[in-house]
Protein backbone atom coordinates (compact mmCIF):
# COMPACT_ATOMS: atom_id res chain seq x y z
CA UNK A 1 0.00 0.00 0.00
CA UNK A 2 1.48 3.09 -0.51
CA UNK A 3 0.23 7.13 -0.12
CA UNK A 4 -2.65 6.99 -3.24
CA UNK A 5 -4.26 3.85 -1.90
CA UNK A 6 -4.31 4.50 1.71
CA UNK A 7 -7.69 6.83 1.76
CA UNK A 8 -9.38 4.20 -0.66
CA UNK A 9 -8.82 0.35 0.61
CA UNK A 10 -10.88 1.00 3.79
CA UNK A 11 -14.30 1.53 1.07
CA UNK A 12 -14.32 -2.21 0.12
CA UNK A 13 -18.12 -1.76 1.22
CA UNK A 14 -18.97 0.20 -1.73
CA UNK A 15 -18.55 -3.40 -3.88
CA UNK A 16 -16.44 -1.65 -6.19
CA UNK A 17 -12.51 -3.18 -8.06
CA UNK A 18 -9.72 -0.92 -7.24
CA UNK A 19 -6.89 -1.44 -9.75
CA UNK A 20 -3.56 -0.17 -10.17
CA UNK A 21 -1.90 0.02 -13.10
CA UNK A 22 1.87 -0.60 -13.27
CA UNK A 23 3.17 2.45 -16.18
CA UNK A 24 4.94 0.48 -18.69
CA UNK A 25 8.76 0.68 -17.97
CA UNK A 26 8.27 1.67 -14.74
CA UNK A 27 8.61 -0.79 -11.51
CA UNK A 28 8.92 -4.55 -12.90
CA UNK A 29 7.67 -3.87 -16.25
CA UNK A 30 11.60 -2.37 -17.14
CA UNK A 31 12.34 -4.37 -20.39
CA UNK A 32 15.52 -2.77 -21.56
CA UNK A 33 16.30 -5.75 -24.00
CA UNK A 34 19.14 -4.01 -25.55
CA UNK A 35 20.02 -0.86 -23.74
CA UNK A 36 19.43 1.38 -27.18
CA UNK A 37 16.93 3.91 -27.45
CA UNK A 38 14.61 2.39 -29.67
CA UNK A 39 13.77 -0.46 -26.89
CA UNK A 40 12.37 3.11 -25.12
CA UNK A 41 9.82 3.85 -28.25
CA UNK A 42 6.59 3.04 -26.08
CA UNK A 43 7.24 5.35 -23.10
CA UNK A 44 4.80 7.79 -24.18
CA UNK A 45 1.64 8.92 -22.28
CA UNK A 46 -0.25 7.64 -25.27
CA UNK A 47 0.71 4.17 -25.05
CA UNK A 48 0.27 4.58 -20.89
CA UNK A 49 -3.14 5.37 -22.17
CA UNK A 50 -3.32 2.52 -24.69
CA UNK A 51 -2.75 0.54 -22.39
CA UNK A 52 -5.37 1.47 -19.71
CA UNK A 53 -7.92 1.27 -22.06
CA UNK A 54 -6.87 -2.59 -22.58
CA UNK A 55 -6.49 -3.25 -19.47
CA UNK A 56 -10.17 -1.59 -18.31
CA UNK A 57 -11.49 -3.74 -21.78
CA UNK A 58 -9.83 -6.77 -19.67
CA UNK A 59 -11.23 -6.38 -16.85
CA UNK A 60 -14.60 -5.60 -17.90
CA UNK A 61 -14.69 -9.07 -20.11
CA UNK A 62 -13.21 -11.12 -17.31
CA UNK A 63 -15.43 -10.09 -14.87
CA UNK A 64 -18.44 -10.00 -17.04
CA UNK A 65 -19.21 -6.11 -15.76
CA UNK A 66 -22.02 -4.67 -17.88
CA UNK A 67 -21.42 -1.60 -20.06
CA UNK A 68 -22.76 0.29 -17.73
CA UNK A 69 -20.30 -0.02 -14.86
CA UNK A 70 -18.84 3.24 -13.84
CA UNK A 71 -15.18 3.56 -14.45
CA UNK A 72 -13.17 6.68 -12.76
CA UNK A 73 -9.55 7.29 -13.34
CA UNK A 74 -7.62 8.75 -10.74
CA UNK A 75 -3.93 9.48 -9.87
CA UNK A 76 -2.03 12.49 -8.39
CA UNK A 77 0.90 14.29 -9.90
CA UNK A 78 2.04 12.64 -12.80
CA UNK A 79 -0.29 9.62 -12.63
CA UNK A 80 -3.29 12.28 -12.57
CA UNK A 81 -2.44 13.96 -15.56
CA UNK A 82 -2.64 10.57 -16.94
CA UNK A 83 -6.53 10.02 -15.40
CA UNK A 84 -7.23 13.64 -16.89
CA UNK A 85 -5.35 12.98 -20.38
CA UNK A 86 -7.55 9.04 -20.22
CA UNK A 87 -10.72 11.01 -19.52
CA UNK A 88 -10.34 13.03 -22.30
CA UNK A 89 -9.07 10.75 -25.09
CA UNK A 90 -11.55 8.12 -23.80
CA UNK A 91 -14.31 9.40 -22.61
CA UNK A 92 -16.13 6.21 -24.01
CA UNK A 93 -13.92 3.74 -21.30
CA UNK A 94 -13.83 6.14 -18.53
CA UNK A 95 -16.88 8.00 -16.53
CA UNK A 96 -14.80 10.46 -14.31
CA UNK A 97 -11.30 11.15 -13.16
CA UNK A 98 -9.76 12.78 -10.39
CA UNK A 99 -6.58 14.33 -10.84
CA UNK A 100 -4.84 15.41 -7.47
CA UNK A 101 -1.92 17.63 -7.32
CA UNK A 102 -2.17 17.06 -11.54
CA UNK A 103 -0.43 19.72 -13.94
CA UNK A 104 -3.03 19.35 -16.21
CA UNK A 105 -2.44 22.94 -17.33
CA UNK A 106 0.37 21.45 -19.28
CA UNK A 107 -0.39 18.65 -21.38
CA UNK A 108 0.02 20.35 -24.55
CA UNK A 109 -2.84 20.75 -27.24
CA UNK A 110 -5.46 20.45 -24.59
CA UNK A 111 -5.63 23.45 -22.58
CA UNK A 112 -4.43 27.08 -22.97
CA UNK A 113 -0.50 27.47 -22.85
CA UNK A 114 0.43 28.37 -19.22
CA UNK A 115 2.72 31.14 -18.37
CA UNK A 116 6.00 30.72 -18.26
CA UNK A 117 6.54 32.56 -15.07
CA UNK A 118 3.18 30.98 -13.22
CA UNK A 119 5.30 27.92 -11.12
CA UNK A 120 7.05 30.81 -9.62
CA UNK A 121 4.60 33.27 -9.01
CA UNK A 122 2.51 30.66 -7.52
CA UNK A 123 5.76 29.86 -5.56
CA UNK A 124 6.50 33.58 -4.34
CA UNK A 125 3.05 34.31 -3.42
CA UNK A 126 2.40 31.20 -1.19
CA UNK A 127 6.02 31.81 0.57
CA UNK A 128 5.50 35.16 1.74
CA UNK A 129 8.08 37.85 2.47
CA UNK A 130 8.68 35.76 6.42
CA UNK A 131 9.99 32.44 4.56
CA UNK A 132 13.15 34.31 3.97
CA UNK A 133 14.22 35.21 7.02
Amino acid sequence: MDHTSSFLLPRSDLGAFLVFAEHRYYGKTQVYSDGTPDCLRYLTIEQALADYSVLIDYIFDKHDLPPSTATIAFGGSYGGMLASAFRYKYPHIVDGAIAASAPIFAIGGVTPEPSKTAFNEIITRDAGPVCAQ
